[in-house]
């Protein structure tokens, strides 16, 4: 019988009631009055946009069956002041009396280090204190009592963090190439080329590696499944973004490898490109870059980065398989 319900709380409802027309809304948050706000929510169905996805997507578990009682519900909040206000509204709209959604029992949990203000203890830390608290809750009351719901309220968290970090990556860059921050589809600078460019390559390893492997590369854990798109994939790729797709942007700009004129822009005047010459630069120091030998931090054997992103896949099998802990491939540099 599923009984619990665990929901991670990102920057939806926040948003959404920041954005309101409602003097008294605003006014309220304004205040930090926890009772004032769960009061307007009472007022509000669940399914308006404006309660956010963490109401929204509670009121579509409870619509759908997905739990049989309301017993205990558990909110994973980032270590913030935004995120600690929000579980207290939280909890006290699903402890209202007399409501439809009320669970018998409500818990507010601060993970630390998960913070959009430092990237790194974001990445290091804090998703690690996420995932080791979600596995605790889980151990200690049985998986087949337990539903999670943590992707979507992830993505506000996740966005903040990525623009900060790309703040500082522009900050990082020399000579004549200008970053003002993270953008594609198409890629309208040189560096956003280059990033785009490094991540695909890098995608198409390790999803070609992950089919090899058996796994099925449409199921992740962090990437919701969607049509025609390798989930998996998507997860592992994450760590290796920063240690290989970046740096190998840093060091084309940096060490003067590719100029602005190894670029063009698309015929349509949208994005921009490498040109023929600059495509075999960037392949040359592509395959160096990923073949070149280094100690590993952890096993200290000699590795390249291709070669680690099998390893990280077999640590996630034997993650999978036997519950032992997985560990991300971290590099100082």
């Amino acid at each position: 019988m599923r009984d619990i319900l665990i929901c991670t709380v990102g920057t939806s409802l926040l948003g959404n009631l920041a954005r309101s027309e409602d003097a008294d809304i605003l006014s309220l948050l304004e205040e930090r009055n926890e009772k004032g706000v769960v009061v307007a929510l009472g007022k509000i169905a669940q399914e308006e946009r404006i309660c956010g996805a963490e109401i929204n997507s509670i009121a579509s578990i409870l619509k759908h069956g997905y739990l049989n009682e309301r017993s205990r519900l558990v909110f994973l909040v980032s270590d913030t002041d935004d995120g600690r206000f929000l579980g207290q509204v939280l909890k006290l709209y699903y402890e209202l009396s007399g409501k439809s959604w009320r669970f018998d029992d409500v818990e507010v949990s601060t993970i630390e280090g998960l913070t959009h203000a430092d990237a790194r203890l974001f990445r290091t830390s804090g998703l690690r204190n996420l995932v080791r608290l979600i596995a605790r809750t889980v151990e200690q009351y049985g998986s087949n009592r337990i539903v999670i719901n943590a992707t979507e309220q992830l993505l506000g968290i996740e966005g903040n963090a990525a623009k900060a970090y790309f703040q500082g990556l522009g900050r990082m860059i020399l000579g004549d190439f200008i970053f003002n921050g993270r953008k594609k589809r198409p890629p309208p600078d040189p560096v956003n080329a280059l990033l785009s460019f490094s991540y695909t390559l890098i995608f198409n390893e390790i999803s070609s590696l992950l089919d090899g492997m058996g796994f099925d590369p449409y199921l992740g854990y962090l990437h919701k499944p969607d049509y025609g798109r390798p989930s998996l994939a998507c997860d592992l790729i994450e760590e290796f973004r920063p240690i290989a797709g970046d740096r190998l942007t840093l060091n084309l700009i940096n060490n003067r490898i590719l100029f602005c004129d190894h670029f063009h822009s698309h015929s349509t005047g949208k994005g921009v490109y490498l040109t023929r010459e600059g495509m075999k630069k960037f392949f040359s120091e592509y395959e160096r870059f990923l073949t070149q030998e280094f100690r590993h931090p952890i096993s200290g054997e000699t590795v390249t980065l291709r070669r680690c992103f099998r390893l990280q896949a077999e640590m996630m099998a034997r993650c999978v398989r036997e519950g032992t802990e997985y560990l991300p491939l971290l590099l100082t540099v």
